[in-house]
Order: C-alpha cells, then sequence, then structure tokens
C-alpha cells in the first residue's frame, strides 16, 4: 500500500507542475488575440470576405448573396479575427463602452429618448438603430449589436420613435411619414459630429432606413427582416376585422401573431400612408451600400418581400441566417447578426 501510494505522488508533482508552467502561456496567449482583434482591422475584414461561403441563387436574384445556413463552429472558423468577441460570453473581454443617455427632439417637440453607446477609441464612425413596429430601443438584440459594435472601435446610437418606448408623444399619432422624420431629426443630430453614418432598422425600422437613405444618402445600410408594407400585416386580419377597420379606423392585431402577446391598435392611415410614399418606387434611388439580413424561420415578414428588396437596389448584399425568426430569439442568431453588422461597417467604413 505504501509503495503504491508513493508512486504516485511524483506522478501527481509532475502534472500540478506542468499546470503551473502552462497557466501563463495560456493567458498571454489569450491577452495577444484579444489585442490583434482590436488592431488587425483591416486584415481581418479581408480575411472574413475572402472565406464568406456563396449559397446557389435562383437566378432571377442573380450573385451577392450568402447564407449563414452552414454550421456555425465552421462560421466561426472562418472569420475568427472578428468574430470571436461576437458571443454572449466573449464581448466583454474588449474594452468596454460607456452607454450615454442623449435626447433628441423631433420637429414636433417631442423628446425622442436614446442611448449612445460610445466606444473607448475614438470613433469617426456612428450607427443609427431603429426599432421595428410598436417595438423598443431596449430590445436584446439591437441593444447587444449596439454593444458588439462599441467595444469593436464604432459607436452606436438606438432610440425610440414618437409614441413608442420611453419616447415622448401618442401612438396613435405615429404615422410613417412622422417617424421618418423622427430619424431625419436623429441623423441631423449626429451629422456634424461623424464623418460616417450608417442606417441599422428591424422589420418597420428597416423599411424606414431604405427609405430615409434613398431620400439622403449615408454610408450605408442594414435592412433586417423589413416589410414593404404591400398587405403584410393586413393579411392577418380577418374580414371582420377588416371591415371594422375601416369603418372605425382601428383594430386589434390578432392574439394568434407573433405580437399578439401585447395587443396595440393600428390606425387604417397608417397603411394607406406607406402606399402612398411608394417603397418599391423610391428604393432604386439608393446609392449607399445595402445589406439585407433576413432569417429562415421568419413567421412575419415572409422571406420574398426581402428578396423582391434584393432585386431593386442598386448596391447590395444578402444574408440568410439559418433558422432564425423574426426577433432573432436564439443567442447564436443574435451572434451572425452582430457579427455581420460589424463586418458591414468596416468593409464601408
Amino acid at each position: 500500500m505504501v509503495s503504491k501510494k508513493a508512486s504516485k505522488r511524483p506522478h501527481e508533482k509532475r502534472k500540478q507542475s506542468s499546470e503551473k508552467h502552462s497557466k501563463p502561456k495560456r493567458a498571454s496567449v489569450k491577452k495577444a488575440k484579444t489585442t490583434d482583434i482590436l488592431k488587425s482591422k483591416q486584415a481581418g475584414v479581408a480575411l472574413a470576405r475572402k472565406q464568406r461561403t456563396e449559397m446557389a441563387l435562383p437566378s432571377e436574384l442573380g450573385k451577392g448573396r450568402r447564407s449563414q445556413e452552414q454550421p456555425r463552429h465552421e462560421k466561426k472558423e472562418q472569420t475568427r479575427e472578428l468574430a470571436d468577441f461576437l458571443t454572449l460570453r466573449k464581448v466583454k473581454r474588449l474594452k468596454p463602452e460607456t452607454e450615454i443617455p442623449e435626447p433628441v427632439k423631433n420637429k414636433s417637440g417631442n423628446v425622442l429618448v436614446g442611448l449612445l453607446h460610445k466606444s473607448a477609441e475614438k470613433s469617426q464612425t456612428i450607427v443609427i438603430f431603429s426599432p421595428g413596429f410598436a417595438s423598443s430601443k431596449d430590445r436584446p438584440k439591437i441593444k447587444y449589436c449596439c454593444t458588439a459594435l462599441a467595444r469593436a472601435g464604432i459607436d452606436a446610437y438606438r432610440f425610440d420613435f414618437s409614441g413608442n418606448g420611453d419616447s415622448e408623444g401618442r401612438f396613435e399619432d405615429a404615422t410613417p411619414r412622422k417617424l421618418l422624420d423622427d430619424l431625419q431629426c436623429v441623423r441631423d443630430h449626429f451629422a456634424t459630429r461623424y464623418k460616417k453614418l450608417f442606417l441599422v432598422g428591424f422589420s418597420l425600422g428597416g423599411t424606414l432606413s431604405l427609405y430615409s437613405a434613398a431620400t439622403q444618402t449615408c454610408a450605408g445600410v442594414i435592412s433586417v427582416a423589413a416589410p414593404i408594407y404591400r398587405g403584410t400585416f393586413e393579411a392577418q386580419f380577418s374580414p371582420e376585422q377588416l371591415s371594422q377597420l375601416r369603418s372605425v379606423g382601428f383594430t386589434l392585431i390578432p392574439h394568434q401573431t407573433p405580437y399578439g402577446s401585447v395587443p396595440f391598435t393600428v390606425y387604417e392611415r397608417f397603411f394607406t400612408e406607406f402606399a402612398e410614399l411608394d417603397m418599391l418606387l423610391a428604393i432604386p434611388r439608393i446609392s449607399c451600400p445595402v445589406l439585407l439580413v433576413h432569417g429562415s424561420a421568419d413567421a412575419v415578414v415572409p422571406l420574398r418581400e426581402t428578396e423582391e428588396l434584393f432585386t431593386r437596389i442598386p448596391s447590395k448584399d444578402l444574408f440568410l441566417i439559418g433558422g432564425a425568426d423574426h426577433r432573432f430569439s436564439a443567442p447564436n442568431h443574435i451572434d451572425a447578426l452582430a457579427e455581420e453588422i460589424v463586418l458591414f461597417v468596416r468593409e464601408n467604413s
């Protein structure tokens, strides 16, 4: 018994000694890797662009569409220089950002509540995030994308449209033209402070961002699951509800729809005004680079909406995230979205 114990101790000591020697080495590698992520922006972007996977396309869509349908670990291996910090566990390892309240007044005098994610580096670029219909700047996907950008050295701003979230105003007054005015006021607020301005919008926010870029150019637009508004929402109503909508001016979105857990009124003039804006006529005027993002499992906005936008925008790319729903509920889908946003902004800055 004694000899067995004696024979184990040297082996255990050697193992402990080996671990002690290896710890500083692992720590130094991790530190060097983080530094490399921050300082090798152009090299990382070049590698990521080179190694992206093209997916087979319907002939009418042409080239320029890429997909995240391949396994997630494979995508991480391909874009390691940039993607390594774009995970919920690793994002905190980079330089922290400062979250600063920065309200903006719209033309009606309403205060739009917003938060500026200020990078630790001096950024010459800002990315403005617009939430979806009756949504909020505080959605997890928006907050996380802003954090990812700021920790990558790019300032980001998220805000609530008037009548939504924490901003002043009445929801029933939030017509498409008024929301466009809100976005324009935010753009004007930051225009003199930054050399490059990007727009990112989710759902309705994506539609508004595209329309805004068609009327006044910017450095680039990222539109996530943006509807064209030719009946996408009306299709959720029964004939009886549509009749009520036309007769009294409002109805409720049914509870069985994805947004039905929080019922809200929808005014007929909202859809009428969007039709008057004629989105499909406006978007060919967009002169800046555009990235269209869509989840393959989106049950709210059909993929065909984004595909039609793709055929009409001059300078564009399409990124399809396999399995992602309209809200990008899964953490790995948010990771993929944030990674692609950072890559696009760096490519065009």
